[in-house]
């Protein structure tokens, strides 16, 4: 993150109109980037019209050159159940097994840098990518020895789709410590148009398990990319070896981290598609969606995008200055009264920033509600809109909950961190399928926003408690070589003399 503040800095130097806006849009690019151009290719390849557009163009190429295309259902043949099935499920299970991993990687490839041992981070990368893919591989297997009455291409399209996504999510970790962020972006640019165009080929040719192979190809063509970054950065040495496991028994706390957080994260979602109001798919055993459910809360994340890079604009300039002269007057021996101000400048700038983000997104969140009430008074509303209603309440405070979280973890206070993603999970899984029995389709989304609303209020309660004594907390973190002793107040040796 500090390359990416130094960047952002310098685009704010002059605090003109067109810094601020080239900063807060480097600042989407890199926070909401890879996101965007995953969801834009998804789109187009799920879009009928996009996709019979395109199937017109390439036969007309085709025939150019005597090779005949035929175009009678085309986009069944590529685009179908399996398909879908496929993508959402390793898109949601990859995050959940590297979640973890990821916080982990980011720490020790941190280290690394710090202590100018790039050699061991395009090792570390490739080590942890082979060892989390093989427990993905044997995770994937399990599953479908409980569900095995599925096709076997199936089967193993989708353990290579799953793997591919892992591989990917774990290299880009690695690439954007690189602090090139064109080429960052410009892998997950490869990843999804390469993933476009492979389904269409792939899937033409060989059916729903030529596009789930093609997909997770073009998905392996970006990791590829950013693999090769990483080693033209820091080197090419390659040592197979377990050195990456002491990072995870250092930051195991990391680790808990991220597996928490994805599984409040998704844990409503896989509660619904188990539920009466999920849909099971013929031959294809053990996997189940909720398109009603589902298709509102992806809208409802797309609104966070804003927030997301409002937020690392002002936490990477506005807040990281006053946090930086905090730490810096400590280190530095000031007094206790330059510490403590610099300690309430910290606090209201934070408390400022915090809140301006907050008005930002109230502002998204509050005209995709209108447009979607709009469309209700016209008529067009459909059950997914009026789960939209509460979704993208939900989504405002998983990105104001987010926000806090990341504060925490500024200060270092991964434990507290820990508990409170935990107990926003558990909240989550407890109250969805409770409301989702009482209530129905109505009560779709609601666990999840309560989840988010609850860890919002305490996690916010938290950091403000914690900040108020920060000074006692950094001083205690510090180990001295003082030999360990008893503490006599002033009013014992007072009494003390008194007596005497």
């Amino acid at each position: 993150m500090a390359g990416i503040g130094f960047k952002l800095n310098r685009m704010m130097q002059n605090e003109s109109i067109s810094g601020n806006i080239l900063a807060f849009t480097y600042s989407t690019i890199i926070s909401a980037g890879p996101w965007i151009i995953t969801s834009f290719t998804l789109y187009l390849l799920l879009s009928k019209n996009f996709f019979l557009s395109a199937f017109k163009i390439i036969a007309n190429i085709s025939n150019f050159f005597g090779i005949s295309l035929i175009k009678t259902n085309a986009f069944e043949k590529i685009i179908n159940d399996y398909f879908s099935v496929a993508l959402v499920y390793s898109f949601v299970f990859s995050t959940l097994i590297t979640g973890g991993v990821l916080m982990v990687i980011s720490r020790v490839i941190s280290d690394n840098i710090y202590l100018k041992k790039y050699d061991n981070i395009f090792s570390d990368t490739l080590n942890i990518i082979f060892f989390t893919n093989i427990i993905a591989s044997f995770l994937a297997i399990i599953f479908f020895i409980f569900n095995p009455n599925s096709p076997l291409d199936f089967k193993l399209s989708f353990i290579y789709l799953l793997v591919s996504l892992c591989t990917l999510w774990i290299s880009a970790v690695s690439a954007v410590s690189t602090d090139d962020y064109g080429k960052y972006l410009i892998g997950f640019a490869i990843s999804g148009f390469s993933s476009l165009i492979f389904a269409f080929i792939f899937g033409y040719n060989y059916g729903y398990s030529g596009s789930i192979f093609g997909y997770g190809l073009g998905i392996s063509a970006g990791s590829s990319y950013m693999l090769y970054i990483i080693g033209n950065n820091f080197g090419f040495s390659f040592n197979f070896d377990f050195t990456w496991f002491n990072g995870f028994k250092k930051y195991w706390t990391n680790l808990l981290i991220g597996t928490f957080y994805y599984f409040a994260l998704w844990i409503d979602d896989l509660m619904t598609w188990y539920s009466n109001y999920g849909r099971g798919f013929k031959n294809i055993q053990g996997f189940r969606l909720s398109f009603i459910y589902d298709s509102p809360m992806f809208v409802a994340y797309f609104s966070t995008i804003p927030t997301m890079a409002m937020f690392v604009l002002v936490l990477e300039t506005y807040f990281y200055k006053k946090y930086k002269t905090f730490y810096n007057t400590i280190i530095e021996g000031g007094s206790y009264t330059e510490i403590e101000y610099a300690k309430k400048d910290m606090i209201t700038e934070m408390k400022s920033n915090i809140s301006m983000v907050i008005k930002f997104q109230l502002i998204i969140t509050v005209i995709l509600f209108l447009i979607n009430e709009i469309l209700d008074i016209m008529g067009m509303v459909t059950i997914s809109s009026l789960i939209l209603r509460i979704a993208v309440v939900g989504a405002f405070l998983n990105g104001v909950y987010l926000m806090i979280t990341l504060l925490l973890l500024y200060f270092d206070f991964r434990k507290e961190v820990i508990y409170l993603h935990f107990m926003t999970f558990l909240i989550n899984l407890i109250s969805t399928p409770i409301i989702l029995n009482i209530y129905g389709i109505n009560g779709m989304g609601y666990g999840y926003t309560i989840a988010f609303l609850v860890g919002t209020y305490l996690g916010y309660n938290l950091l403000l408690k914690k900040l108020d004594k920060i000074i006692q907390i950094e001083f205690n973190r510090q180990k001295t070589s003082m030999p360990k002793g008893y503490v006599v107040e002033y009013e014992d040796i007072k009494k003390y003399v008194e007596e005497k």
